[in-house]
C-alpha cells in the first residue's frame, strides 16, 4: 500500500513538470525523469525480494523408489514427532516417538491392479459385494488382516526386500509430514475435501464405494488419501490407550485379544474421524468393503 502511494502521486505530478518546463527549466525535467522511474525502482526491488525469499525456503526433498508391481515407494526422513492427540482416551498420552533411521513407505494403498499382480486373486468380486467399485487404480479391500499380510510376505519373495504393514506410529508420522494439527494442512475441516474421500465428497454426494487413488492432493512427503477413501490396517495389535507403547516408532504387537488397528478413516467416515491421530479397533473374523492397506519398506544401513 506504501510503495503504491509513492510511486502513483509523484509520478502524475512528474508528468505535468515534463510537459510544460522541459525546455525552460531543465533541472526540473531531471527531477521529473528521476520520479518517473520511482514504480520501476520499486517493482524491481520487490522482485528481487521475492526472489532471495524464494531461493532462502528449504524445499521439502521427495525421494520415491518405483518397485516392480507399480507401487511409488516414497522416503520418509528419520526423526522425532509427537504422537496422538488429547481429543479421546485411546489417543493419550501424547508421547515423543523417535525414528532413527528413514523408511519407505507406498504413496497410496495397494490397487487392485498391483494385488492381482502379488496374490493372483480378487477378493473385491462377488455378488453379496455391491458397494466395491472395480477398477485397476481402485484400492485392493476386502481381504482378511492375514491376507494384507500374506501379500507383504510374497512382495518381499518377489522383490527381494522386506516388506511389511506400517506401524501405527509410521503411519501417523508420514500422515503428519511434520504438521502438529488434527490435519497435515491444518484445522480447517473446510479443506479437507481437497485431501480426502470422506462422507461430504461421497456419500452424502450419492457416491458409494472407493474412488480411484491418487486423485486428490498429496501431503507435504508425497503420500495420497492418508485421509479417507479406505481405512488402512496397521501392523499393530489394538490397545486402548498409549500407556506402554514403543517410543522408537515399532509396531506395538501382543494386545490384549487379536483386534489389530486401523488408520485414517474412509469414503463414508465424518471429516472429524478422518485425522491425522483417530484409531479403531478391528475384530479379524471377517473382510471388509472399506478397508484396505499401503506397505513400507525398510531401508537397509
Amino acid at each position: 500500500m506504501g510503495q503504491k502511494g509513492i510511486s502513483g502521486r509523484p509520478t502524475h505530478h512528474a508528468c505535468g513538470l515534463v510537459r510544460g518546463t522541459s525546455r525552460g527549466a531543465p533541472g526540473m525535467a531531471y527531477k521529473s525523469l528521476f520520479f518517473r522511474f520511482i514504480p520501476v525502482l520499486v517493482a524491481a526491488f520487490v522482485f528481487a525480494s521475492v526472489l532471495t525469499i524464494g531461493c532462502s525456503r528449504k524445499k521439502t526433498e521427495l525421494v520415491m523408489v518405483a518397485n516392480s508391481v507399480g507401487m511409488n515407494m516414497l522416503k520418509v526422513p528419520a526423526g522425532t514427532f509427537f504422537m496422538g492427540s488429547t481429543e479421546d482416551a485411546s489417543q493419550m498420552p501424547v508421547h515423543e516417538v523417535t525414528f532413527a533411521l528413514p523408511f519407505l513407505m507406498s504413496s497410496t494403498v495397494v490397487t487392485q491392479q498391483q494385488w492381482k499382480a502379488v496374490m493372483g486373486t480378487e477378493p473385491w468380486v462377488g455378488e453379496d459385494l455391491n458397494s466395491v467399485q472395480i477398477g485397476l487404480d481402485r484400492p485392493a479391500v476386502n481381504m482378511l488382516f492375514e491376507d494384507a499380510s500374506e501379500f507383504c510376505r510374497r512382495l518381499s519373495a518377489l522383490e527381494g526386500k522386506n516388506y511389511r504393514l506400517p506401524s501405527e506410529a509410521e503411519w501417523e508420522y508420514a500422515a503428519r509430514a511434520g504438521s502438529k494439527g488434527r490435519w497435515f494442512f491444518g484445522d480447517s475441516v473446510e479443506l479437507l475435501v481437497q485431501y480426502a474421500w470422506c462422507d461430504t465428497n461421497s456419500r452424502s454426494s450419492g457416491y458409494v464405494g472407493a474412488h480411484p487413488v491418487a486423485l486428490l492432493k498429496p501431503n507435504a512427503l508425497g503420500f495420497y488419501d492418508m485421509y479417507g477413501n479406505v481405512w488402512e490396517f496397521c501392523e499393530d495389535a489394538w490397545h486402548g490407550n498409549y500407556n506402554g507403547v514403543p517410543t522408537d516408532g515399532s509396531a506395538w504387537l501382543g494386545g490384549p485379544d487379536s483386534d489389530r488397528v486401523m488408520r485414517g478413516g474412509s469414503y463414508y467416515s465424518t471429516p472429524e474421524r478422518a485425522n491425522s491421530t483417530v484409531r479403531y479397533n478391528i475384530v479379524l473374523d471377517k473382510p471388509y468393503e472399506n478397508i484396505g492397506f499401503r506397505v513400507v519398506c525398510e531401508i537397509s544401513n
